[in-house]
Order: structure tokens, then sequence, then C-alpha cells
């Protein structure tokens, strides 16, 4: 399991990074996407939703489960399978809640320009870390729980959370950009 999510993580990173990096620009424009007050707001978010969710013991149980190889039993997969959903559902909240934010900070602001592009950097680098979180790191945990038992556990809700996260995310980036037109 260990091997299998390196694995697929260091391809994962590869991918992104030599997309980010091709162009003129190279490893400087990597820089272009860290920005300290979207990850403080994407992983505090998602792990204090976390811990006031579930008791520490079951936090401890999941995340031990979900780096380990041992075949499950069909309750602790399914509350390893639920917790990492849930988690995935706190970081796409997470990047929401860090657009609204950074749109905010950036409408706040519109007689400074200079202060515009740092706050549409909070507001769309939180979505982009929420969504990497979410799709990439957490729904694929939850999903290794549902391959490691023996019993056939049903997939729910798979994928709502996502359509309504571009749904929303649509609707605010339309609707900002309606409002600095007029501004």
């Amino acid at each position: 399991m260990l091997i299998r999510m390196s694995v697929g993580l260091t391809i994962f990173t590869m991918f992104v990074v030599s997309a980010v990096t091709h162009g003129d620009e190279g490893m400087e424009s990597l820089f272009n996407f860290i920005d300290i007050p979207s990850i403080l707001i994407v992983w505090g978010v998602t792990f204090s939703g976390t811990i006031w969710s579930f008791p520490f013991s079951v936090i401890k149980q999941s995340f031990g489960d979900a780096f380990s190889d041992s075949v499950l039993e069909e309750e602790r997969a399914v509350q390893g399978y639920e917790m990492f959903m849930r988690i995935s559902a706190y970081s796409i909240a997470s990047g929401i809640l860090g657009n609204l934010i950074g749109l905010v900070k950036m409408l706040a602001n519109l007689d400074d320009p200079t202060a515009i592009g740092p706050a549409m950097a909070v507001a769309l680098l939180t979505l982009f870390y929420g969504v990497i979180l979410s799709e990439f790191v957490f729904k694929s945990t939850a999903n290794s729980f549902l391959t490691r038992t023996e019993s056939k556990i049903l997939r729910l809700n798979r994928g709502f959370t996502t359509i309504y996260f571009v749904a929303f995310t649509l609707f605010t980036t339309i609707t900002t950009f309606f409002i600095m037109m007029l501004a």
C-alpha cells in the first residue's frame, strides 16, 4: 500500500510540476503556486473540521489503516472510507472559504490595483489546494479502503461534492468579474 501511494504521489507530482514549470519562466513559475495564507486556510479548516467531527481514536486508527497493507474488517473499512470522504468534503469547503476570503479582500481593495493581485491569488490558490487535496489525496485514500476488505461496500454520494463545488466556483468567479466590471 505504501509503495502504491508513493508511486502515485511521485507520478502526480512529476506531471503537475512539469505542467506548472513549462514555459519561459521555468522553475520560477512554481513559486507562483505557493501562497502561505492559502495553505493555512485549507489545511487549518480541513483538519480542524476533522478533529471536530471524529474522536482522536478514530482519526488515529483510520490514518494508521490508510498506510498499512492489511485486509480490513468491513466495519473498519467503512469507518476509514467515511472519514476520508468527510475530510475530502472539508477540503472542498476550505477551498470555497478561502475563495470567499480572497474575493472579499479583493473587492475591498478595488481602489488600490496593487492589492488586487495578492487577494486574487488567495482566492484562486485556496480553490486549487482544496481540489488537489480533496480529489487526489483524500478521495484516493478513501477509495483504497474499499479495495482492502473482502465484502462489497457500496460507494455512496461519489462525485456530488465536486459537482456542487464546480457550480459554486463558477458562480462566484462570474459574479466577482461582473462586480469588478461595474466598479
